[in-house]
């Protein structure tokens, strides 16, 4: 288990957990490092012994005692393979969360829940200048070498979005303060415009500043503006005035006003 600055009693309660489970056939090794999620995991790749290995992320949970020994077998016939799983929901704001990662616009590869083969691993590791988007980032470069066939195991696990706004306040903050690393690798806006809300944010500012310049364009603007949540909407398997808020009020406006805060954070701290 590799630490990577956490402030809370994560590593406290490793610890005592690696106490109580100590034996032949479980040892938990951890690690404490300052460093960003990209370098935590090549680091537990890298002290780790066993030949085949399993990358978990902290809001994953192994809840069917299947999920390992299938990995395993599945292991067997391919370098990869990974399960998928089920939200656990304890808000109203989680509840919107899972419904925005079950839409097509919102799909994207996630490396927690994968389990490979040693060597690959060694072969393609995490680009450490990246913080947000490197399960992405090393996803498009398995894909582009013809490697990305992976097996998919019957067995589900749990997972759990922010359950806050104030949890939520402080992902989109972080989510833009390492977004420009990738924007700068990859060069595309379209994407980003699908993986954060910083461009549905500029364009909020945009429709009000033209509003007074231009009543016909603050109309055009008003109407593409809006048709942003809409679409989402459509996408969506759930629909009403509930969801149609959450996408208007906390995603496409609260959300990306935090995104945005933290673009900018992170474009000083470059700077400076």
């Amino acid at each position: 288990m590799v630490d990577g600055g956490s402030t809370d009693d994560t590593t406290k309660i490793a610890a005592q957990f690696g106490e109580e489970t100590k034996g032949e056939d479980f040892r938990l090794v951890l690690v404490k490092a300052e460093v960003n999620v990209s370098k935590a995991r090549n680091l537990g790749i890298q002290i780790s012994h066993g030949e085949r290995i399993l990358l978990l992320d902290a809001d994953f949970i192994l809840s069917d005692s299947g999920i390992v020994q299938q990995l395993n077998d599945a292991l067997e016939t391919h370098d990869m393979a990974f399960f998928e799983t089920r939200t656990i929901v304890d808000s109203w704001l989680e509840y919107q969360l899972m419904l925005d990662a079950e839409a097509p616009l919102f799909a994207h590869n996630t490396i927690a829940g994968w389990a490979f083969k040693r060597e690959l691993l060694e072969s393609f590791q995490f680009d450490e200048s990246l913080e947000f988007g490197e399960d992405r980032d090393f996803m498009i470069r398995l894909s582009r070498s013809g490697l990305l066939r992976a097996k998919r195991i019957e067995s589900i696990g749990l997972s759990h979005f922010p359950h806050t706004l104030q949890q939520l306040r402080r992902q989109k903050l972080w989510y833009g303060r390492t977004a420009f690393a990738w924007v700068r690798k990859h060069h595309s806006l379209s994407e980003l415009a699908i993986l954060s809300p910083l461009a549905v944010f500029s364009l909020f500012v945009l429709l009000f500043a033209a509003f007074f310049y231009s009543i016909t364009l603050g109309v055009v603007l008003t109407a593409v503006f809006l048709s942003i949540p809409l679409a989402l909407l459509r996408r969506s398997r759930t629909k009403g005035v509930r969801r149609m808020a959450y996408l208007i009020f906390v995603r496409t406006i609260y959300g990306s006003v935090f995104f945005s805060l933290g673009f900018v954070r992170g474009l000083i701290q470059l700077l400076l």
